[in-house]
């Protein structure tokens, strides 16, 4: 990713972060431009948790838990910065309620990591407990089976390039996480290679 972009995305974490109150201890960006696949006029996801303060989630004040917001750089072409965050508390408590998950649960696997304060030590124990959305990523791509059929039953015949990478990726991840056991055996072999 050009810098100047990185640097637009990093102050727009800083940006968020005064404007709503909140410290975020993880940014990461997902997407096509995480695994390489971008084109030049492929937006910006940026997925990650936040905390408030000690004081904040005391007071009688309601919070904000989840937040989705679109920017719009204004660099060389218009790229768009997605941002989706959730407050670390709400996403703890949803695991210990066994709510349903979507692919929040592989934000912490991404490469392309803008802020990172969660510990170590943590940070492990997250990526250990996690279970793999794998039906959420399984209806992703029968989403977009559903979207080919339509579109060869259709008269333009036309396919959004956009839809068939997201159905790529999304197969490799289901691919990548049952040909090595599962999420846990993965991050056990990385963390055990990396210390």
């Amino acid at each position: 990713m050009d810098e100047k972009l990185k640097k637009l995305v990093f102050e727009l974490l800083l940006g968020t972060e005064k404007q709503y109150g909140f410290k975020i201890i993880f940014a990461g960006e997902t997407g096509s431009r995480s695994y390489g696949l971008e084109t030049e006029n492929s937006d910006v996801d940026i997925k990650g948790f936040f905390l408030y303060s000690e004081d904040k989630y005391l007071s009688v004040l309601k919070l904000t838990s989840y937040l989705k917001l679109n920017h719009e750089t204004k660099l060389n072409q218009n790229i768009d910065v997605d941002l989706e965050l959730i407050d670390l508390r709400k996403y703890l408590r949803d695991r210990c309620k066994n709510v349903i998950l979507d692919e929040s649960t592989l934000w912490l696997q991404t490469k392309s990591v803008y802020i990172d304060l969660i510990p170590k030590e943590l940070k492990i124990l997250l990526q250990t407990s996690i279970q793999p959305p794998i039906f959420q990523i399984w209806s992703k791509i029968s989403k977009y089976q559903q979207k080919f059929i339509k579109s060869k039953q259709s008269d333009d015949g036309l396919i959004i390039v956009k839809d068939v990478l997201n159905s790529i990726v999304q197969s490799y991840q289901v691919l990548y996480i049952k040909m090595k056991g599962g999420v846990q055996d993965i991050l056990l072999k990385e963390t055990t290679l990396t210390t």
